[in-house]
């Protein structure tokens, strides 16, 4: 498929694999996005609380922005959760 890095792939995954209808570039550019915004926040010790608590209301920006509106991830529940793991174990120096 193209991806980036392995985040940005189970991010994809994540997502792919929660919702039941989905268009393929729709999901794939929902991930890419996703870690390009979250990008700026990701650095050696980025898991300190607020900066999580950043990083989480990025992605919680992504899931109601209006663009990706028509896969609903708003009505996933714990999708957040699910991703912000994804983030965690990818994108975590500590």
């Amino acid at each position: 498929m193209g991806f980036d890095d392995k985040g940005t792939f189970e991010i994809y995954q994540t997502v792919k694999n929660n919702i039941s209808n989905f268009d393929e570039k729709l999901v794939k550019s929902f991930a890419q996005e996703l870690v390009k915004n979250i990008s700026r926040r990701l650095f050696i010790g980025w898991q300190d609380t607020s900066t999580y608590n950043y990083v989480k209301g990025d992605i919680e920006l992504m899931i109601y922005n209006d663009d990706y509106s028509s896969l609903g991830l708003d009505h996933v529940d714990g999708l957040l959760d699910l991703m912000m793991q994804s983030v965690v174990d990818n994108y975590s120096l500590n």
